[in-house]
């Protein structure tokens, strides 16, 4: 059987009943919701935890100028929230799509090896 997606580990089969066959949807749902929020949450801008694991590379010469950069961190990803639409380049979709695409092919990969 060859897998493109992990979603195809999670598909329905023929032969489900209905209540497996939501409980699948749920699953899928889940694994969708919870790979973006953990890819947001990975954006290196502050109150975010991707900004704590930027600060670990940033130099020690430069580390109050990134503290002044952070201190408007929420006004910076209130913006990229609120008007990326009409930005040339969407920052956040590509961050979060781009994470979830590299996990999920993991995921994909793993179940390959696994054999399901």
């Amino acid at each position: 059987m060859q897998l493109t997606s992990v979603f195809d580990l999670l598909s329905p089969l023929t032969g489900l009943t209905a209540g497996k066959t939501v409980f699948i949807q749920i699953l899928q749902s889940s694994l969708f919701v919870n790979l973006a929020l953990m890819a947001f949450n990975l954006f290196p801008i502050a109150p975010l935890d991707g900004s704590n694991i930027l600060q670990m590379f940033i130099p020690h010469r430069y580390m109050s100028r990134y503290e002044d950069i952070m201190r408007v961190g929420p006004f910076i990803l209130l913006f990229l929230i609120f008007f990326e639409t009409f930005l040339p380049v969407h920052l956040l979709t590509g961050w979060v799509f781009g994470i979830m695409s590299f996990a999920l092919s993991i995921f994909s990969a793993v179940a390959g090896m696994v054999g399901l």
